[in-house]
């Protein structure tokens, strides 16, 4: 269902600042936040925090600069996706409850329209559902079948979805056809051992987060054959989990217990090189606590930054 929650507001009003392009936007599932990160200083700024988010895990923006995040925690508890002005950090749910269980993936389609990842919907087996950004109507893609944690998900240039499954087949790369919602394998087992988070590179190879207890990595699968390589391993990932690729080509990965801690405060932002792997800090701790979902702003605009947050639980570690 869509319900539009006219007048919420984003916390005290903070400073008036510019927006550059290639900024960061990522939503932490802890700090109940959406911050806003300069990719060239790592500064960090609250742009919305509290109100409908809970828990936020994955975020998008589109060609309006209008920012969507989906909330497993939202709307008491029934899952929601949240949209929030770029330009204000204001708030309004988009849709909420209907097929959502524990929508925690989340992407923009080709039609302008958004694509969620479902741990447990469909009776629990996971599925990916459409929605309609300015309606919220909800429907099925794809359910069932391959899935059993559907976690990240990401549109390829074919115009197919790739989704990353911690649990299919030990750890999976999983490919949809988001017209009929037939399921194939890309890639399974091998590096993948519990992948999380994955974007597709502009060369069409797929780039997976993985949490492999104490070897962290990026894994690179081919889109065709499902070849798996290893692109980084370790440094300062510990736990990465939102991946993007900003404008210079740079892989931007989030790590919610980065440097080799699973205290709150330790979450990080790194850069990754996407030919050698090599890495870099660009922002750590402060108001960065469990950050799990990125995206990169293209659109050039001036918002209100709020400079409050709040702690609360983050619901998908176990």
């Amino acid at each position: 269902m869509a319900a539009a929650l006219s007048g919420f507001s984003a916390g005290y009003a903070g400073p008036t600042v510019p927006v550059p392009f290639g900024s960061l936007l990522i939503c932490d599932s802890a700090a109940g936040a959406v911050l806003l990160v300069d990719s060239i200083t790592g500064s960090q700024s609250i742009l919305s925090s509290g109100n409908a988010l809970v828990a936020p895990s994955g975020i998008v923006i589109d060609s309006q600069g209008r920012i969507f995040v989906v909330d497993a925690g939202a709307a008491s508890g029934t899952g929601a996706i949240i949209r929030i002005d770029l330009s204000s950090g204001l708030q309004s749910i988009v849709s909420s409850g209907g097929l959502f269980s524990s929508p925690v993936g989340l992407t923009l389609g080709p039609d302008n329209r958004l694509y969620v990842a479902d741990l447990n919907a469909a009776g629990g087996a996971g599925a990916i559902i459409r929605v309609d950004p300015d309606t919220g109507s909800q429907s099925f893609v794809s359910k069932n079948g391959l899935f059993v944690d559907p976690m990240g998900l990401a549109f390829e240039q074919s115009g197919s979805m790739v989704i990353v499954d911690r649990n299919a087949f030990g750890g999976a790369v999983l490919r949809v056809n988001p017209t009929t919602g037939a399921q194939s394998v890309v890639a399974s087992g091998g590096l993948l051992v519990d992948p999380w988070g994955l974007c597709v590179a502009t060369d069409g190879s797929i780039l997976v987060t993985d949490f492999e207890a104490r070897s962290s990595k990026v894994v690179r699968v081919s889109a065709i054959g499902g070849v798996q390589s290893l692109l980084s391993l370790g440094g300062f990932m510990f736990s990465p989990w939102g991946i993007a690729t900003s404008p210079s080509g740079e892989l931007i990965v989030v790590d919610q217990d980065a440097l080799g801690s699973d205290e709150l405060s330790n979450g990080a932002v790194i850069g990754v090189n996407p030919t050698s792997g090599s890495q870099r800090l660009l922002s750590s701790g402060d108001q960065l606590r469990d950050p799990a979902g990125i995206a990169v702003v293209s659109v050039a605009v001036t918002p209100t930054i709020s400079t409050t947050w709040g702690k609360v639980k983050n619901r998908y570690r176990e």
